[in-house]
């Protein structure tokens, strides 16, 4: 994402424009657990609190802001995070590091 902002700060024509930058298509929480939990050898699992144990915790935020992120959670929840690489693709002018390939980074930069 990093090399992605570079681009859209640094070179022209990218005034005004939004971006979706999204690396893969659809994963739920429960198939990024299980990506992470094959390349680093090691148990990971998906797991959340409720939403009233987050809505106690998150009591600096408006209630609009509270509200809008529970609706957000609740829709992640239930469906995947869905998008498209085209765009971050054609930012980077290459192929986007897979969520494989981050773990892969992760843990050796960890090790």
């Amino acid at each position: 994402m990093a090399e992605a902002a570079a681009c859209v700060l640094l070179e022209p024509g990218h005034e005004g424009a939004i971006y979706e930058l999204v690396g893969t298509r659809g994963l739920s929480q429960h198939e990024v657990a299980a990506t992470c939990a094959q390349i680093l050898a090691r148990p990971v699992r998906a797991t959340g609190i409720s939403r009233r144990a987050w809505a106690s915790k998150a009591a600096g935020l408006s209630e609009y802001a509270r509200s809008s992120l529970l609706k957000m959670f609740e829709y992640y929840e239930n469906n995947v995070l869905t998008g498209n690489p085209n765009v971050l693709r054609w930012l980077l002018r290459r192929e986007p590091a897979s969520l494989a390939d981050f773990c892969r980074n992760l843990a050796a930069d960890h090790s």
